[in-house]
């Protein structure tokens, strides 16, 4: 093993830049699909953008809090 002089400070640089929390969030956000909600007086309607997948993939209720859930 060879010692790291401390004037070598790129790699932690590296490894923010790629392990940051800004990368992790840009991947979330890119991970959820576009959700439509439409409303009218009898009913809700979902659309959501989910290439590949069918309504029958999704899990959609209604949790104790009144929160819309949608699962795959």
């Amino acid at each position: 093993m060879m010692p790291v002089k401390k004037a070598q400070n790129w790699l932690p640089v590296i490894f923010n830049d790629f392990f940051g929390n800004e990368w992790i969030e840009h991947l979330a956000k890119n991970a959820t699909p576009a959700v439509n909600i439409i409303e009218s007086d009898k009913m809700y309607e979902v659309e959501i953008a989910a290439p590949g997948l069918t309504k029958d993939d999704f899990n959609i209720h209604i949790d104790d809090d009144n929160r819309l859930v949608i699962t795959v």
